[in-house]
């Protein structure tokens, strides 16, 4: 399985779930948080082409994927798998108790808007998240960034990401919310 290495044309990007863990030697990680609270522990990884987030309970992992469509990924487990085009939104009741719910939002900017954005995200104080900028590819003067803000409580664990592809003036936004059964007592 190969590696990508640069940000992909917005037109292959895709959205996926899994009701596993996916083997992060498959991606080209450049920033990482993990989180652990008493129901869960939760992994945060801005790749070159979008993200990973994996997030375990006591007795189920599952890991969204948010990458190229040239990504080789593993199919089984596969819980969703979506190419991603405009906006979306849906929730998943999946097995042990988890309520998965996701929303994503492609969007196209003018190149003035796009640079207002970038400086923006690029000149602020990172708080509760991740950011992470690229290397520019050359074509376009700006670098793409991805940045990842991150939420938690008792019995939820939220991460909104931007995504930017300066080559295209895009931005991917996506949200997702994964909430456990409240715990009952013995």
């Amino acid at each position: 399985m190969s590696l990508l290495t640069t940000r992909p044309k917005i037109s292959e990007l895709t959205f996926g779930l899994y009701g596993r863990s996916v083997h992060p030697e498959l991606f080209q990680i450049y920033s990482t948080r993990r989180i652990e609270r008493d129901r869960f522990t939760a992994q945060i990884d801005v790749t070159s082409s979008g993200h990973l987030v994996m997030f375990k309970t006591d007795q189920r992992v599952f890991t969204e994927v948010a990458t190229s469509a040239h990504q080789e990924l593993p199919q089984r487990r596969r819980l969703l798998a979506t190419r991603i085009n405009d906006q979306f939104q849906d929730r998943i009741e999946c097995e042990g108790g988890v309520v998965y719910e996701y929303q994503y939002h492609l969007e196209r900017l003018s190149p003035e808007t796009f640079s207002h954005l970038q400086q923006a995200f690029t000149g602020s104080p990172v708080v509760d998240g991740l950011l992470h900028q690229f290397q520019t590819s050359g074509r376009v003067g700006m670098a793409a960034f991805s940045y990842m803000y991150i939420d938690t409580r008792v019995n939820s664990f939220r991460v909104q990401a931007v995504h930017t592809f300066p080559d295209d003036y895009a931005v991917l936004k996506t949200q997702s919310l994964y909430r456990l059964s409240a715990k009952r007592d013995a």
